[in-house]
């Protein structure tokens, strides 16, 4: 899967509740704030990282996860791992079309 969402029925999921979720999963680590240059002002600008997580294997970073609109949209990120997210949650996975 390259993309998936990540989502509950009963209600939005929370940014304290994805963030202590970062905080506990093995395989997540939260992304820290970068700085870059937007694109249209070319002004230097600070991207924050809250809400958003690095997949880590094998010492790695291999893809993704942001918390947005109360769904978490992961790419990069096997299955088995949106799964485990997801029942932590209280949720479930399903595939996610970016095209």
């Amino acid at each position: 899967m390259d993309f998936g969402r990540i989502k509950k029925e009963s209600a939005p999921i929370g940014l304290a509740e994805w963030l202590n979720l970062i905080d506990e999963h093995p395989a997540l680590e939260h992304m820290p704030d970068r700085e870059g240059v937007n694109p249209f002002t070319n002004e230097r600008v600070v991207f924050s990282g809250r809400g958003k997580a690095f997949y880590v294997a094998g010492g790695e970073r291999l893809g993704n996860a942001a918390l947005e609109a109360g769904e978490v949209l992961t790419t990069g990120i096997p299955r088995e791992t949106c799964e485990d997210i997801a029942r932590r949650l209280g949720g479930r996975v399903s595939e996610n079309d970016r095209s």
